[in-house]
């Protein structure tokens, strides 16, 4: 029914009843007034809340008016309910962001795969069949849903990996030349005493990186977007299809270019396969070592949990998380997603901190510390998934799902250098000066 009356729905929000006593008032009120300010809904269901008061009708009145006046104080109007207002996107809108589509995923492949100049032209000149064909049958009456649905999804699987796949493969290039100019001993040791902390020229380099990684998936969002920007997304008569595969997607490309060693395009098919032969070889028989096992498993267990919580089922959040997340949303009127801040932006800030770090460092930080990269890279990708996938609940204003990913990048970038400075502090405190010292002109 949902499918044929998009056009007449509003969007209702309403706790269940079973979960209403498990709530304060507190918690109800701020509930029902973030769903109406961050999910377009234009009913509040509110049921009376059955609790031992001396006057049971004047308490919900009293919480009726306060509900009230939360949504005015969100910039929200009371009133009659109306439905929205049709909007479809134009054929030629279509067109144009499936060019954009088709341009990207030819990229990630010319990454990826032995394609030359002429291969990407062949592979994107199949994408544009695809495209055309794709457009006679959305200018039929009846429009196939699920076409757009699988545009929009092939821009949320191809923009987040092709920003990861780039950095991977630039971290992976090695140092420039004119970093390895370093020929004694007295020379190495002055270096790192210059260098003996991280300056600010590498912070800002990192953090251009995180920006840099996180716009190539804010594209990706945008075309779900676009392809996604009609009413009947915007109501939820029909929704955006592959979340759980938008959010692994990522993590496994970027799993397979690391293993299979493509550090760089490749276009020959036989060096392609010399390559990916012997990397692959090389990757199955390569020692496990202990602290890589445990770090292989938490995160194959945060992706896990990613999955589990990719829906919006709040009862799957323990009390603690309700009460941080109640705080991230009075402290940034928006708030960041966990995985974003707390996991994806800083584990790909350290990472480029790593990179960026040539020489061996009294800091800690150096070429020994290189082969982390990977493994915080693939940290890395469940925050670039989760801004794809922020863009694809079209019935969260576009306002809000911006500012909800700046809030996520400038503040994994600020968790990204709390680390940084607790480490500097936790090594200056543990390791005496002449230790590290040593330690520093002892690496090669």
């Amino acid at each position: 029914m949902r499918r044929h009356m998009w056009d007449s729905m509003v969007r209702v929000h309403g706790i269940a009843e079973k979960e209403l006593p498990k709530l304060n008032r507190e918690q109800i009120l701020a509930r029902m007034a973030r769903a109406a300010r961050e999910r377009n809904i234009r009913a509040c269901y509110a049921r009376l809340l059955l609790r031992p008061q001396k006057d049971l009708l004047k308490y919900n009145a009293d919480y009726l008016a306060e509900l009230t006046q939360r949504l005015r104080g969100a910039g929200l109007t009371t009133g009659k309910a109306s439905p929205y207002p049709a909007w479809n996107t134009a054929p030629w809108m279509f067109l144009l962001l499936g060019l954009g589509i088709a341009a990207g995923a030819t990229l990630l492949a010319g990454r990826l795969l032995p394609l030359g100049g002429f291969g990407r032209i062949v592979v994107f000149l199949l994408f544009l069949i695809l495209l055309a064909i794709c457009k006679w049958i959305i200018n039929k009456p009846v429009e196939p849903v699920l076409i757009r649905q699988a545009w929009s999804l092939l821009a949320g699987l191809t923009f987040p990996s092709l920003g990861l796949i780039l950095a991977w493969q630039k971290m992976a290039a090695g140092v420039k030349s004119s970093e390895l100019s370093v020929q004694s001993k007295e020379e190495a040791k002055a270096l790192n005493s210059q260098l003996s902390t991280l300056n600010f020229g590498r912070v800002i380099t990192a953090i251009g990186l995180v920006i840099e990684v996180s716009i190539f998936s804010f594209i990706g969002g945008l075309f779900i977007v676009g392809m996604l920007s009609e009413t009947r997304f915007i109501v939820g008569a029909e929704q955006f299809r592959g979340v759980k595969l938008l959010l692994v997607t990522p993590f496994l490309l970027l799993t397979a270019a690391m293993a299979a060693g493509l550090t760089r395009p490749l276009v020959r098919v036989r060096e392609w396969k010399k390559q990916v032969n012997g990397a692959l070889r090389a990757f199955v028989g390569q020692p496990l070592l202990v602290g890589e096992s445990i770090l292989l498993l938490v995160i194959l267990g945060a992706l896990g949990i990613l999955l589990l919580r990719s829906g919006n089922i709040s009862s799957a959040a323990p009390a603690i998380e309700h009460q941080a997340r109640a705080w991230l949303e009075s402290s940034f009127w928006v708030r960041p997603r966990t995985k974003e801040f707390l996991l994806g932006h800083p584990a790909l800030f350290i990472a480029a901190l790593i990179w960026l770090t040539k020489r061996p460092l009294a800091c800690g930080f150096g070429p020994g510390q290189q082969r982390l990269i990977p493994a915080l890279l693939l940290v890395a990708a469940l925050g670039q998934a989760s801004i794809a996938n922020t863009f694809s609940h079209l019935h969260t204003p576009l306002s809000i799902s911006l500012l909800r990913t700046i809030n996520g990048v400038w503040l994994g970038i600020l968790v990204g250098i709390i680390f940084m400075i607790v480490w500097l502090l936790v090594r200056r405190l543990l390791i005496p000066a002449a230790e590290v010292t040593t330690t520093a002109d002892s690496e090669p």
